[in-house]
């Protein structure tokens, strides 16, 4: 018999993170997870550069980045969903109930099979506020703005008019009075200690996570997923003040080690938080499993101060000096210091030649991902010196007259952490309790949704792995 499954995506998380974590809190929640779960180290299978815009579609759809071809935020997915569902949709099809709770590429909402589908909340980097129910939509109306505005820095700005219309809901959709009541307090402490504005991160997990929660309670689908990346965002930034001892280079103040040393703990704190209330559903209702998995890890990087980076500033000047006016392109989220856009056909080779001649510094700052989605990406532009201009061709511009600026990074770092292919896969199985949770079986992340698929008795495409048999216990 199936068995019901909650995939619990905690972005980029670690085993060093996790064992960290559960030796400095043995009575967490965290830590009864690890002594009770079958654990599993899984190995991303992607070729390309490891980001979880390529190493979440490989989990969801059983092919790696050279076939499923997602690496970018935005892109279109209706070609990949053809011919590479997510397991999701698969299941689905199938008649199986499924919920999809902030999983990446999963904006646009599916069109068939949506009775089958007991909630969905796109990723926070859809271009609408679709949901279903769409009692949901007043949420991701907000949790859009704001992911927008905390791309690299977080924005102390909040919309008044979208949090007014969440916040008239929020009781009724779950959001529990705990929940404000923590955030209260949290913009309290921001007054005195600057640097937690940080946190604000992890309150929008939380946020989401009380109405994912309550959706689960309602509706109790048979596989359902919920993501968060608010560890990975800590992760990349202040994994050299946990861990300074990992870098034969160090190039941090004492100041700042002390100022963010706790950042990640904090981080994984919430998710504390998160997993107790999982357990607490399985231990409730024992048809169903926690899947708790990563995609792949991090570990440290560079240890140096960053105080800026170059960006665009204003995208639709930036877009004229390209050829292209208001109404020609539309903006696609991303993740400073990448801007995407999508162009439309008739300006598309206007752009291709303009962006061979675009550069800053002597870098190259654009291409085509596809056709008519453009990237432009700053990474190599941290902590540039250089004069504020800009070349395209012979002309030469200054940052305000093409809608570049460098923008200040406001806790002095860009990445002190990067991705590693060694992720986790954790079962808990309130039927089956681990003996020996601590032996790490190494699988590949291409070993998941067939697995997944082969609990519901579905039987995978021919593109898929084998499935393992005892990934999840009948």
């Amino acid at each position: 018999m199936a068995r019901k499954v909650i995939l619990f995506e905690l972005n980029e998380v670690p085993y060093r993170i996790f064992d960290y974590y559960c030796d400095r809190h043995p009575a967490s929640a965290m830590a009864k997870l690890f002594r009770q779960s079958q654990q599993y180290e899984t190995i991303a299978a992607d070729q390309g550069e490891l980001a979880p815009t390529r190493t979440w579609p490989t989990v969801h759809r059983g092919v790696d980045d050279t076939q499923h071809g997602l690496k970018n935020f935005g892109q279109a997915v209706d070609e990949i969903d053809q011919a590479f569902p997510p397991i999701w949709q698969i299941l689905a099809k199938q008649g199986i109930k499924v919920g999809v709770f902030g999983s990446l590429f999963t904006f646009p909402m599916p069109k068939q099979d949506l009775e089958n589908y007991s909630f969905y909340l796109p990723d926070a980097f859809a271009t609408q506020k679709d949901a279903i129910p769409e009692s949901l939509e007043s949420f991701q109306a907000f949790n859009l703005l704001m992911s927008r505005a905390s791309s690299r820095n977080v924005s102390s700005d909040i919309n008044l008019g979208a949090a007014r219309d969440f916040l008239t809901r929020s009781l009724s959709l779950g959001v529990k009075p705990s929940t404000f009541a923590d955030i209260g307090q949290h913009l309290v402490k921001e007054r005195v200690k600057k640097h937690v504005k940080n946190r604000r991160r992890s309150y929008q997990t939380i946020l989401s996570f009380d109405l994912y929660m309550a959706q689960l309670e309602k509706t109790q689908p048979d596989f359902s997923t919920f993501f968060t990346n608010h560890v990975a965002s800590a992760m990349h930034r202040y994994w050299a003040a946990l861990f300074p001892k990992d870098y034969k280079e160090f190039g941090l103040e004492d100041a700042w080690v002390e100022t963010y040393r706790h950042e990640i703990d904090y981080a994984m704190a919430q998710s504390d938080r998160l997993c107790q209330r999982l357990m607490n559903f399985v231990d409730r209702h024992p048809e169903y499993v926690l899947m708790t998995t990563t995609s792949m890890g991090q570990s440290a990087d560079r240890a140096e101060h960053v105080d800026s980076c170059v960006g665009v500033q204003d995208m639709p000047t930036f877009m004229q000096r390209l050829g292209v006016e208001r109404g020609e392109y539309e903006d696609r989220p991303a993740m400073a210091p990448i801007f995407n856009v999508v162009v439309q056909p008739h300006k598309r080779e206007i752009v291709r030649q303009k962006i061979q001649q675009l550069e800053v510094g002597g870098n190259p700052i654009g291409g085509e991902v596809e056709e008519g989605f453009f990237e432009f990406a700053f990474g190599p532009l941290q902590n540039y010196r250089g004069p504020e201009v800009a070349f395209l061709g012979q002309e030469k511009l200054t940052f305000a007259e093409i809608g570049l600026s460098n923008v200040p990074h406001e806790d002095g770092v860009y990445l002190t952490g990067s991705h590693i292919p060694e992720g986790a896969v954790l079962m808990y199985d309130p039927r089956h309790v681990a003996v020996d949770g601590a032996k790490r079986t190494q699988i590949s992340t291409l070993d998941l949704a067939p697995s997944l698929l082969h609990n519901f008795g579905v039987t995978a495409p021919d593109y898929m792995n084998r499935p393992i048999g005892q990934l999840i216990a009948a």
